[in-house]
């Protein structure tokens, strides 16, 4: 069963439509005591949740509530809202992915595909792939600790600056289904490396220290600008990438995504200086 928690009919409609081929019961909630029994009475049959943020006024708090008492379920955010404080606080709370919207029908399947069994699941070694971004980062830094080794989080993006009234969404898609392959045949099957939303990639790099840490984003980002190349994506594509070694460079764990989504918009800010 997948639950899609929306006020609106329309949203429900167009998903059902992009997803009915699944053969799944596709289920409209549009209120948060259906939502919750839901979860309390037949929480064993649910697969997915998609829920809008702006689902209630503290769409936030409603997550944080269904991933205490169902944690492993996979769930993914609609959004109209894409700034770092939501970024931070979605990873945080364990969201496996998050959809812009306005969005069209084709990113809402094949976006949601990796958690519905069907097709490629993109990642780049053979974890679970319901896991999310907060439990891939917990998982790693109870084996650094334990191990006493460093390990390396990354977090890359590439974009274009859209011009007013213009939707991405597709063209991402496009270019995000092909550049993942290319991204994932540089590293090691030791490495993980997951997309997550529409196009940014998460890495976990485990006894990598700060040093090597520099010459992955330096090839990760070579990468990009290869296949840029090859695929004639357009010049006003941009690329750019933050990197946190634990323990040499952040002690408290619970900051390190915060630290990388800053840096992230950070780096993003002073290329649109740049180019202006």
């Amino acid at each position: 069963m997948i639950l899609v928690v929306d006020k609106s009919p329309k949203i429900h409609f167009r998903i059902k439509k992009s997803l009915n081929y699944y053969n799944k019961e596709i289920k409209w909630i549009n209120s948060s005591n259906d939502l919750m029994y839901y979860i309390s009475n037949n929480s064993e049959n649910i697969d997915l949740f998609i829920i809008d943020i702006q689902f209630e006024e503290n769409g936030l708090n409603w997550i944080e509530r269904i991933k205490k008492k169902v944690p492993m379920i996979p769930l993914v955010i609609l959004t109209s809202d894409a700034d770092k404080t939501t970024l931070v606080k979605s990873i945080k709370l364990g969201v496996s992915d998050y959809i812009m919207k306005p969005f069209e029908d084709e990113v809402i399947s094949s976006r949601l595909d990796k958690f519905l069994g069907q097709k490629k699941v993109y990642l780049s070694s053979s974890i679970n792939p319901y896991l999310d971004i907060k439990t891939y980062l917990e998982l790693e830094l109870y084996k650094a600790e334990k191990g006493k080794y460093p390990v390396t989080f990354i977090l890359l993006i590439f974009f274009k600056f859209y011009r007013n009234g213009e939707s991405l969404e597709i063209e991402y898609l496009k270019t995000n289904q092909q550049l993942f392959d290319d991204m994932t045949k540089i590293i090691f099957r030791t490495d993980l490396l997951v997309q997550y939303g529409g196009q940014m990639y998460f890495g976990i790099f485990p006894f990598c220290d700060s040093k090597n840490a520099k010459l992955i984003c330096k090839k990760l980002r070579g990468q990009f600008n290869v296949f840029k190349s090859k695929s004639g994506l357009a010049d006003e594509y941009y690329v750019t990438s933050v990197r946190c070694t634990f323990p040499s460079q952040v002690k408290e764990k619970e900051h390190i995504i915060d630290h990388l989504v800053e840096e992230l918009s950070e780096n993003i800010k002073k290329i649109k200086d740049q180019i202006k």
